[in-house]
């Protein structure tokens, strides 16, 4: 028998077990006899009549000699955390790495490669603004900007335009209608 007719034939069963079920039901409610509900019947499994006992179930045991007799028993054997080699229940687990700690020793020194000497020391050192590619302390910083047609120094976000600079404005550029660049000569515009 292939897999699919096992299923139909198990489903067949099944659905003829509930509609009798049902039946009894119904007519226990209608208050038509029936009397006590026997739902335990003889159930037809591939043309084989598995009879019930009485209104008991019908008896199963397990009867695979490769499974251990504990594993056939109804309550399963309780383990200690210990015979597992598990963590007990009450045992707090780190959830970041700073609660971590080194009580079993395993690490006695930074044995990393990569990692330079210096790195690996308790106190990190210092450097100079020459060591690190920074101007020293004492460099003179901007402290205003002027432009040459400026009387005085600004400070701050300044904004420097042509006429504080005094650079010419208006040199006559103009761009053509073939799209070239011009400049105008002469004084008429």
């Amino acid at each position: 028998m292939n897999l699919n007719d096992l299923r139909m034939s198990l489903k067949s069963a099944l659905d003829n077990m509930w509609a009798r079920i049902d039946a009894r039901i119904h007519a226990i409610e209608e208050g038509g006899g029936g009397g006590e509900m026997n739902v335990i019947e003889a159930v037809s499994f591939n043309g084989v009549n598995v009879p019930p006992d009485g209104n008991k179930r019908v008896s199963m045991s397990e009867s695979d000699p490769t499974v251990p007799s504990w594993a056939k028993q109804a309550s399963k054997p309780a383990y200690t955390a210990q015979e597992v080699g598990a963590l007990p229940a009450n045992t707090p687990i780190p959830s970041k790495t700073s609660d971590l700690t080194n009580d079993s020793g395993f690490l006695t020194s930074e044995t990393d490669p990569t990692v330079p000497s210096w790195a690996k020391q308790n106190s990190k050192p210092t450097y100079t603004a020459a060591e690190v590619g920074a101007l020293p302390d004492n460099t003179p910083y901007v402290s205003g900007v002027k432009g040459d047609a400026e009387s005085s120094y600004r400070q701050g976000n300044v904004n420097l335009t042509a006429a504080n600079i005094g650079a010419q404005t208006d040199v006559g550029l103009y761009i053509d209608a073939q799209g070239y660049l011009c400049q105008r000569i002469g004084s008429d515009t």
